[in-house]
């Protein structure tokens, strides 16, 4: 019998409550990196340019993609809190390492900024393979909407207020000390994150010999999960870039300064924080299956607005930044159907390579996405600009425009999810 059935009610409580503090402590670190213009306001001030600092968005994907399978078996062995502990341990001292690069390496800083973006990217899969675990272990089905909802709004409302805190504090030229001092606190709050998840519940199991090759089997002959991997995996082809590139299109082709680009991410974030506070609502009026419909047309259109916004478009800036928040409010909706999905696909003993196996498909389009991007971009593979009747396209619209045409065939895809084709006989534990 599970940790789930034997809780009490005020037990489930206060595990939802710990829960939602642990994500609120690792959070900062973790949208730092991958979903705020910090770290990307960081690397340009250090030298980098528009290719490595996209490329250090794409760090913490090529880890996960790489890693989160094979980890699945350390996870199995150290337990899962332990493999949290270990991971938050890393996490910090890996951003304490991009925070003290500049005073420590010199002219080689923007190379450790960018490898301690790796270091953290390697403890992510150990966190990730305990993390939905750890919430099977008290969360009813009924309770995963609101749970991911509630969680993921508040973690944004935190963010949000300290990005846009930090862009009005940094000004356009920001001293780099004040960044070292912004990254070295983000790193410290990853311990928070270990605190509370040692005070949630787990099931005891009794020690097994962990097959790796037979849970990879398993999880790959469960068919609805494969399908839907697969689709998210294509969906974040061209979904993932779309927020990065558009900071680096702001900062380098639009020439907006630092501080306000920082904002603007900020004001993405809140796009977010609405998302997440209406995602649960959304959830149970449309259902799991016109909520990824929806969400994936928005997606295109999204991509389509920004290739169409161009340095000749009146305010181009401000039509950008209404575009990234609209793309955070419904990859909120997104990202809390497909929390919830997942966890209604994950059969039960082999829930650990489940969350391996589906976010190694997800990260693996993440990673190629921006790694992809930032490669096309350093190589001069595009041309700088290329005309289309009285306008001239940039290298970044383009690149929008390629995401947009991937995602019109990521439409094919959805056949493979067994909320919208339901007739399957495998394993689905729905809401």
């Amino acid at each position: 019998m599970s940790t789930r059935v034997n809780l009490s009610e005020a037990q489930r409580r206060q595990a939802r409550r710990n829960a939602t503090i642990s994500a609120l402590y690792g959070c900062i670190a973790e949208l730092m990196l991958d979903s705020s213009a910090v770290v990307i306001t960081y690397l340009m001030l250090l030298g980098g340019d528009s290719t490595f600092s996209l490329l250090s968005t794409s760090v913490g994907s090529i880890a996960y993609m790489l890693l989160l399978i094979p980890m699945a078996r350390i996870n199995n062995f150290l337990g899962l809190k332990l493999s949290v502990r270990i991971a938050c341990t890393i996490g910090m001292l890996s951003f304490l390492s991009m925070a003290l690069a500049p005073s420590l390496f010199g002219d080689y800083a923007k190379y450790v900024v960018l490898a301690g973006a790796f270091g953290y990217g390697l403890t992510k899969p150990l966190y990730l393979n305990a993390w939905y675990p750890l919430l099977d272990g008290f969360l009813r089905p009924a309770e995963r909407g609101s749970f991911f909802g509630t969680m993921r709004f508040l973690y944004m409302l935190l963010n949000a207020f300290l990005i846009m805190g930090i862009g009005l504090i940094i000004g356009r030229e920001p001293p780099i000390w004040l960044m070292q001092i912004i990254l070295g606190l983000a790193g410290l709050t990853i311990m928070g994150r270990d605190y509370y998840i040692q005070k949630l519940p787990e099931e005891n199991r009794p020690p097994q010999r962990y097959e790796l090759l037979k849970s990879l089997r398993a999880a790959i002959k469960n068919g609805p999960l494969t399908g839907f991997s697969l689709y998210i995996c294509f969906v974040s082809l061209g979904n993932a870039l779309l927020v990065p590139l558009g900071y680096i299109y702001l900062k380098s082709h639009l020439e907006v300064g630092h501080n306000s680009v920082v904002i603007i991410s900020g004001l993405t974030m809140l796009g977010s924080i609405v998302g997440y506070l209406i995602s649960s609502r959304v959830l149970q009026i449309l259902g799991t299956k016109w909520v990824l419909i929806a969400c994936h047309c928005s997606f295109i259109l999204l991509a389509f607005g920004c290739f169409a916004c161009g340095k000749e478009t009146p305010y181009a800036a401000q039509l950008i930044t209404i575009l990234l928040m609209l793309h955070g409010l419904i990859n909120a909706c997104f990202s809390v159907c497909n929390s919830s999905e997942l966890m209604a696909l994950s059969r039960p003993g082999n829930k650990i390579m489940t969350s391996a196996f589906y976010n190694t498909c997800v990260q693996t389009g993440i990673s190629v996405s921006r790694g992809g991007c930032s490669l096309i971009l350093g190589s001069g593979m595009l041309a700088a600009s290329w005309p289309l009747g009285t306008r001239e396209i940039s290298s970044f619209q383009t690149l929008f425009l390629l995401a947009g045409l991937a995602l019109v065939l990521g439409l094919l895809m959805l056949m493979l999810i067994p909320a919208v084709v339901p007739n399957r006989e495998d394993y689905y534990e729905s809401r």
